[in-house]
């Protein structure tokens, strides 16, 4: 299993209203990709629903930090085991089924996870404030060249302009999103597991807001964690609470 950048051909489709999709996708049976378009999915319905909400609406709530100010660090559980292969302490698994990504690899040192978390708060922060160039700097270079791959081989409809580059393509993609629901995605209580292996791959699992516990593919540009796909997922909600080993 390779964590990989997650671009499912749906999240194409529903900007683009195209009338298909060739090439990239993601491994067959990949739980995170499946997650992810099904993530992608129910985003589509709330930027539906924002067209309803009153004009400036999402430019009510001011930004959560000034441009000059740094994204919180979120904080690492102490109770990881920097170097194991166990599954860490309070990361959801299911008996019998697909727990690859939380076994991906080994667990990282404190440093790799600090860095790798700061990362994703500032690419989640960038979206929650609609800085759409800022949150492209979080992204990894596979991510943002498959997102340009994707773009380029979907196949608009006459009347549908294409986006150009990874801060146009963010924006068709989650602009029209509530800022409530971009706002929440940004949340991070803590980090459970920073999962990476030698071919510079990686998943950050986190703890959300109300316990839910989410994971996200990150990649290695050059010595720095990058976010390697275009949302956090969500582990299947019939888990049970994993332990060290």
């Amino acid at each position: 299993m390779r964590a990989r950048a997650l671009l499912p051909c749906l999240a194409i489709l529903l900007f683009l209203a195209v009338t298909g999709c060739g090439g990239g996708g993601d491994e067959p049976g990949s739980t995170a990709a499946t997650t992810a378009a099904q993530t992608e999915t129910r985003r589509a319905d709330q930027g539906k629903r924002q067209e309803a909400e009153p004009a400036g609406a999402q430019e009510a709530k001011p930004p959560r930090t000034s441009p000059d100010s740094a994204q919180p660090n979120p904080p690492i559980a102490s109770e990881r085991t920097p170097g194991s292969k166990a599954v860490a302490p309070g990361v959801p698994t299911t008996k019998g089924a697909d727990n690859s990504v939380q076994a991906f690899g080994a667990e990282g040192q404190e440093g790799e996870a600090s860095q790798a978390a700061s990362t994703l708060a500032a690419y989640l922060g960038a979206r929650a404030d609609k800085d759409w160039p800022a949150a492209c700097e979080e992204a990894s270079e596979e991510l943002t060249e498959e997102l340009a791959k994707m773009i380029e081989q979907a196949k608009a409809k006459p009347d549908a302009e294409k986006p150009k580059g990874c801060a146009e393509t963010l924006e068709a993609l989650f602009g029209k999103s509530p800022a409530a629901t971009l706002e929440q995605a940004a949340q991070i209580e803590q980090v459970l597991s920073f999962r990476i292996r030698e071919d510079g791959y990686a998943y950050l699992i986190y703890e959300a807001p109300q316990g839910a516990v989410r994971f996200i593919a990150m990649k290695d540009d050059n010595g720095t964690w990058k976010v390697n796909t275009l949302e956090p997922a969500s582990f299947p909600e019939t888990t049970m609470q994993g332990s060290a080993q």
